[in-house]
């Protein structure tokens, strides 16, 4: 006969398995079970694995007397077994301890003789226990942490399907601890530990492979009905994504170039609480009347973190130095103001406050700050307690406002200065054709006053002639006709001051001419390609156009050595140089002046080899020693706002240095005058 025999397969019936060395029991039960079960009876416990390996099996009823092995090694095979561990195993017995028998991996037993009613209640409520424990295992198996017991001794008794991947295994772990202790690399049972009646929580870092997890375990212990402890049980949370949030949360807090602090503003939410409480409205004006409360919120406030670049902005030792409480005493004024508009933003319903306020860094440096104050929100509710307050410092960026406005300043200046120089272009435009035709009636005045002059000199001729004529007619009443007429007639007035009136006409006229010449000379525009020019010319020019300048405060001298060479250069460039630096004295002396005493402007010419030298003296207040240095920088003006432009000198200097190869030079004592000493290289025309 075969070892097993299949009686049914009727999938509607629970499969069960009976194995029993008894011929008679397997024959009872076939006639007895097969209208309940689809049955297969066994002799041997080899011959049930066998039938349980090729078919599904809900149930196996076994004796525990078997020829080839005692019926509980078969019940422990079978819980040792993953196919079969969930199975539901009914024990035959004859006598013997239903204890050991249960304990021993049995779902329940019958004694014999067995009732087939009874046989067949308890193998359904045993399948009904295994099933509802299999599905629970599997609601424990879906479960996202990991779930494990002990007992007494510390044996692992059971693991789920996520504690089972952490520890990296698909079996059993015979003691958990020693697997713990033995991959954990870092607990954090010191900061971490909360103890409850039975509770302990650790967390800590464990290493399986190459991979390392955070984990929480969470451990209880368990206790029978009696009060006696059965083992343990433990919940372990993987918290390695969120522990990785956090180290990249803190890598970044860390590293972040801006100055970052973590603050505890708990004590702000209660506060608001209490005077919401209290029915206040205006809290800028409530901490106004109660500024001691205000003051006693604002010590309650903490540090509680800062990053390195903080460290760095505040010159401090450590993060150390940062992590404190509020101190008023220290804020100052100015602190205590910026944090009173962070509350009352906060106040106003405001997460995020800006503020531009000056703070003072350990070593007592003060620099302006933009402080950016953020709330966190969780699910509507604000995290006073991590507020994220960023520091940036505006040092740089008010240098750079500071320089953008000085180039904008600079840019209206030069906007100022090209509309006043296309102005001036217009106006000596004008001048030129103005003094062109000035100087042909000046031409027609001055013939006309020399022809007069030559006319009025031989009319003096004719009238002495006329008086020697008259003195040799002696008595004869025509002479006296004359005498009487020439005598009413005043002609003796006019041959003294006829003359002398002719003399200053015509002086006043080559006066006009010279003013109408240098206008004419000045106003032409420059060809741009450098030739001969005549140094003490260019200085004659310029001094009589500046005469109205200068002629009311000072006395102008001139040494101008004829011998000296001409150099090659741009006239027009020359002669503004000049007009500028013959004004610029005649502007010294007259804030210097005092009383009607006027002061002395000089020019002078030398020859030098290779070098024509000018020198512009004036008796005025001289050059602070201060802003010497600056004289020449564009747009720098010692002078009251519309009354300098601080182009003059730096256009002298980019003239004389830059564009003609010479140099310039000042010599200045306040109180007693300046000289300003320009030389310009000799050379020929053709080298230029």
């Amino acid at each position: 006969m075969p070892e097993f025999e299949f009686r049914s397969m009727d999938k509607s019936r629970l499969s069960v398995v009976l194995v029993d060395d008894d011929r008679v029991v397997r024959a009872w039960a076939s006639s007895r079970l097969d209208s309940v079960f689809d049955l297969v009876t066994c002799e041997t416990g080899a011959a049930a694995i066998e039938a349980i390996k090729r078919r599904r099996v809900d149930a196996v009823i076994v004796d525990l007397n078997l020829p080839d092995m005692h019926g509980m090694d078969l019940i422990g095979e079978l819980r040792r077994r993953p196919a079969t561990s969930h199975v539901a195993i009914v024990v035959l017995a004859g006598g013997g301890n239903a204890a050991q028998v249960l304990d021993g991996g049995a779902d329940d037993f019958v004694r014999k003789p067995v009732d087939p009613e009874e046989l067949t209640a308890r193998v359904k409520r045993a399948w009904r226990r295994s099933r509802e424990a299999v599905e629970y295992r599997q609601f424990l198996d879906s479960l996202p942490v990991g779930l494990w017991t002990t007992d007494t001794a510390g044996a692992c008794t059971y693991l789920n399907r996520e504690m089972r991947r952490i520890l990296g295994t698909d079996g059993d772990v015979s003691r958990l601890e020693a697997a713990f202790e033995r991959y954990a690399l870092h607990r954090r049972e010191s900061l971490s530990y909360r103890n409850g009646e039975n509770e302990t929580v650790c967390e800590f870092a464990y290493a399986t492979g190459d991979e390392v997890l955070w984990l929480i375990d969470t451990c209880r212990i368990e206790h029978d009905p009696a009060g006696g402890v059965v083992g343990r049980q433990g919940v372990v949370q993987d918290i390695t994504a969120e522990a990785d949030a956090q180290r990249r949360m803190r890598a970044f807090f860390d590293e972040a170039w801006s100055a970052m602090f973590i603050e505890d503003f708990s004590a702000v939410g209660s506060w608001f609480d209490e005077l919401r409480a209290e029915g206040v409205e205006d809290l800028d004006r409530y901490i106004d009347e109660h500024p001691d409360s205000f003051d006693g919120l604002v010590r309650s406030l903490m540090v509680v973190g800062a990053n390195t670049a903080a460290v760095d902005l505040f010159e401090a030792g450590s993060t150390d130095d940062l992590v404190a409480a509020h101190d008023p005493d220290l804020l100052g004024p100015e602190g205590m103001s910026a944090i009173k508009r962070q509350v009352v933003a906060f106040w106003r319903g405001s997460s995020r406050v800006e503020l531009e306020v000056e703070l003072q860094t350990w070593k007592g440096r003060r620099f302006p700050a933009l402080l950016q104050i953020t709330v966190p929100q969780i699910d509507d509710m604000w995290d006073f307690a991590h507020t994220l307050v960023w520091i940036s410092d505006l040092t740089r960026r008010n240098e750079m406002v500071a320089a953008l406005q000085a180039q904008n300043e600079q840019l209206q200046a030069m906007q100022e200065e090209a509309l006043r120089a296309e102005k001036l272009e217009s106006i000596g435009s004008l001048a030129a054709g103005i003094a062109h035709e000035i100087n042909t009636p000046i031409q027609y005045i001055g013939d006309n006053l020399r022809f007069m002059e030559t006319a009025f000199s031989e009319f003096a001729e004719i009238h002495e002639a006329a008086e020697k004529l008259a003195a040799a007619a002696g008595e004869r009443p025509e002479a006296g006709a004359y005498q009487d007429a020439i005598s009413r007639s005043g002609i003796d007035f006019w041959l003294e001051e006829m003359p002398l009136a002719m003399q200053q006409s015509l002086e006043g006229v080559e006066h006009v001419a010279t003013i109408v010449r240098a206008l004419k000379e000045f106003s032409h525009p420059d060809s741009g390609t450098p030739e001969s020019v005549d140094i003490n010319e260019i200085i004659a020019s310029a001094v009589e156009l500046s005469r109205n300048e200068w002629k009311y405060v000072a006395d102008l001298e001139t040494e101008l050595d004829p011998d000296v060479e001409s150099v090659v250069g741009l006239p027009g460039r020359l002669r503004q140089v000049m007009l500028n630096l013959i004004v610029n004295a005649a502007q010294a002396i007259k804030e210097h002046a005092s009383g009607d005493t006027k002061g002395v402007i000089r020019l002078a010419t030398r020859h030098r080899p290779g070098w024509v030298e000018i020198a512009v003296e004036d008796t005025g207040g001289g050059i602070p020693n201060e802003v010497r240095d600056r004289i020449f920088d564009p747009f720098f003006t010692t002078k009251p706002v519309g009354q300098g432009t601080g182009q003059g000198l730096a256009i002298a200097h980019k003239v004389i240095v830059e564009e003609h190869g010479g140099r310039i030079g000042v010599d200045s004592r306040p109180g007693v005058g300046t000289t300003f000493r320009l030389e310009l290289p000799i050379r020929e025309t053709s080298a230029s």
